[in-house]
């Protein structure tokens, strides 16, 4: 039968894979336990592609060459700019959402700056990351509000400097950090919104470096979905 088999294994005699099945085979009971798993089900993050996220980071390289000269259009940016570290980090935490089960539909992302453009899909939030505005900072909250309150989500926030109508977003996670695991990272100096989750208790990473960013992202996977 197809659910004896347990494995298979290299012939050198006869040059060809053998199906493998156990000599005897034993029935063993155990008794499990239901238990609600703690773990978010849904991912919603919401990156500043504002002006200023073409800067270089605070420590570190400098500025480095632009990442793809030959594109035909759209926005470019350079090499250790605070926006190439933010991408590699998002993309870096799509992949260990991807290996630790967060499916497709599970994902939600928004791309910030002079409006808020939404992507549902771990591939579609890869696609709409790659396409930064550059403009100014706001987050139009008609558009995420309903996001923000789907439940056992985590939610998180990236960005350099004030988001203008950080009042609203700042409102808004206060109110779901009661049912919902929430954090911001913020590079560089502190901001009136990091400043704002910081008072109220909410875990805020303020990084410098890109390698403090990187690290942040593994750790927190693991602590999360470990």
């Amino acid at each position: 039968s197809p659910r004896d088999i347990i494995g298979f294994h290299y012939d050198a005699d006869n040059k060809g894979l053998e199906l493998t099945v156990g000599k005897y085979k034993y029935n063993i009971e155990a008794k499990v336990r239901k238990e609600v798993c703690n773990r978010p089900d849904l991912v919603f993050a919401m990156l500043d592609t504002s002006s200023s996220m073409q800067w270089d980071m605070p420590k570190g390289a400098p500025l480095g060459k632009v990442v793809n000269p030959r594109a035909p259009n759209g926005q470019q940016w350079r090499y250790n700019s605070k926006y190439h570290v933010a991408l590699i980090t998002y993309f870096m935490a799509v992949q260990r959402f991807d290996e630790l089960n967060v499916h497709e539909a599970d994902a939600y992302f928004a791309n910030f700056s002079s409006s808020t453009i939404l992507s549902q899909g771990l591939k579609q939030s890869k696609l709409e990351a790659l396409h930064p505005q550059f403009g100014g900072t706001q987050v139009e909250m008609k558009k995420v509000s309903e996001l923000l309150e789907k439940r056992n989500s985590l939610i998180f926030t990236i960005s350099d400097g004030e988001i203008g109508n950080w009042g609203n977003l700042f409102g808004k996670m206060k109110e779901i950090a009661e049912y919902n695991p929430c954090f911001h990272v913020q590079i560089g100096e502190h901001s009136a919104y990091s400043r704002g989750l910081l008072e109220k208790g909410l875990f805020v990473k303020q990084v410098i470096e890109e390698k403090e960013l990187y690290d942040f992202v593994i750790d927190l996977t693991d602590t999360l979905y470990g």
